[in-house]
């Protein structure tokens, strides 16, 4: 797809609508979807378990969660792709096959990694004129994974696809996010005081686990944007969405 439609005027999707079907959607696939990005993130687990079980001092502490979080953010752009897919096709009333699911995503690493880094660059820039800007650059990238996975368009056609569809939804998608980080901080809160003075394994183990849970959702609400967005904007619901992987 070359050419793209001109900006819609107003809001295309709901932040409560998104949120609603993102957690329906994670809650209806939860063994599928943990079982693909616990895949995923496993180098990077026991690499941060392995040295946790090492650590001696606070400062091993710290590189060990320095490393697997730098490991996490690569490793989890494997799961996006295989999620975007996994999301299409129950949206459209398919079985999520976690086989199918993380060989697209392995198949569209190469893309992901671009528009990744190109959209981390934008944001970056962004972020130094203003934290404002880099917020909106945010969101307006905030489909443009899902848009190369699906619309197998190149790095910057996928950007510019995304910063039109978001067009007159980025508000409603930040209120959503917003929602899910307060969510996650809670959570990371209530966990670091259950486990307060445990052992180093015990609060690894947490975090990888937690670290499963909201890398599930995040790309699962990426992906349904997408499909409501394509649904709102192109007039194209999941079952046709979904023929694009035949």
């Amino acid at each position: 797809m070359s050419e793209f439609q001109a900006r819609p005027t107003g809001p295309q999707i709901q932040g409560t609508q998104l949120l609603s079907e993102s957690f329906s959607t994670f809650l209806s696939n939860l063994p599928a979807f943990l079982t693909i990005n616990l895949i995923c993130l496993s180098p990077a687990a026991f690499a941060y378990l392995y040295m946790m079980n090492s650590a001696t001092t606070q400062r091993e502490v710290l590189t060990a969660t320095l490393v697997f979080a730098g490991a996490e953010i690569f490793l989890a752009l494997i799961a996006r792709g295989a999620m975007v897919y996994g999301t299409v096709q129950y949206m459209a009333g398919h079985e999520v096959s976690i086989g199918d699911c993380l060989a697209r995503g392995m198949r569209m690493l190469v893309m992901v990694i671009g528009v990744s880094i190109v959209s981390g660059l934008l944001i970056f820039g962004g972020a130094l004129l203003l934290i404002i800007p880099g917020i909106l650059m945010a969101l307006s990238l905030y489909v443009a994974i899902p848009v190369a996975v699906t619309e197998n368009l190149g790095v910057m056609d996928s950007i510019r696809r995304s910063r039109e569809m978001m067009y007159g939804s980025r508000a409603q998608v930040f209120v959503a996010l917003f929602i899910v980080t307060f969510i996650q901080n809670f959570v990371n809160r209530g966990v670091d005081m259950a486990i307060a003075g445990q052992g180093l394994m015990i609060i690894a183990g947490a975090r990888i686990a937690i670290s499963v849970v909201f890398t599930s959702v995040s790309s699962i609400m990426a992906s349904v944007a997408y499909v409501q967005l394509r649904e709102a904007v192109d007039d194209i619901d999941a079952e046709e969405l979904s023929k694009v992987f035949d």
